[in-house]
C-alpha cells in the first residue's frame, strides 16, 4: 500500500513539473477542481481527517465522496511515513487532475481560502491544515 501512495505522490509531482495546469494543492483549489469533476488522484494526509475541526472533517469526507463518485481515486497518505510528511508540507491535500484548468488560481475564490477558519477559535485556527 505504502508503494502505490508514494508512486501517486510521484505522478503528481512529476504532472505538476510538466504541466502545471493540471495537478494543484491546497483545499480550496483542490476543492473548486473537484467541482468541475476534474479530480483524477487526490491525495490526503491522514492528519486532515484526525483535526478537531468538525466542519473541516465533514468537508474531507464530503470532498473523498465527489472524487470517488465522478471515478477518481482517492490516496490516504500516512503522516508517519516521508510521503505523507511531504505532502504535509503542501498543504497536505493535493489531486492529479483529468484535464488542465487555466488559471486556476484566478478561477478560485480568494475569500475560500479563510472561510473553512472563519468559525474556529484562535487555537484551532492555528493548528489548522488549510492556509
Amino acid at each position: 500500500k505504502a508503494v502505490s501512495e508514494v508512486q501517486a505522490l510521484h505522478r503528481f509531482f512529476k504532472t505538476m513539473s510538466q504541466d502545471e495546469e493540471r495537478a494543484c494543492y491546497g483545499m480550496p483549489f483542490v476543492s473548486f477542481a473537484a467541482e468541475q469533476g476534474a479530480v483524477q488522484e487526490l491525495l490526503v494526509v491522514d492528519t486532515l481527517y484526525r483535526t478537531p475541526n468538525l466542519s473541516q472533517r465533514k468537508a474531507m469526507v464530503e470532498l473523498e465522496q465527489s472524487v470517488k463518485n465522478i471515478g477518481g481515486k482517492v490516496w490516504v497518505l500516512s503522516s508517519n511515513h516521508v510521503s505523507g510528511q511531504q505532502l504535509s508540507g503542501m498543504t497536505g491535500i493535493a489531486a492529479t487532475l483529468r484535464f488542465g484548468i487555466p488559471s486556476l488560481d484566478e478561477q478560485v475564490d480568494r475569500s475560500q481560502m479563510f472561510d473553512a477558519d472563519a468559525d474556529t477559535s484562535d487555537d484551532e485556527e492555528k493548528d489548522s491544515p488549510y492556509p
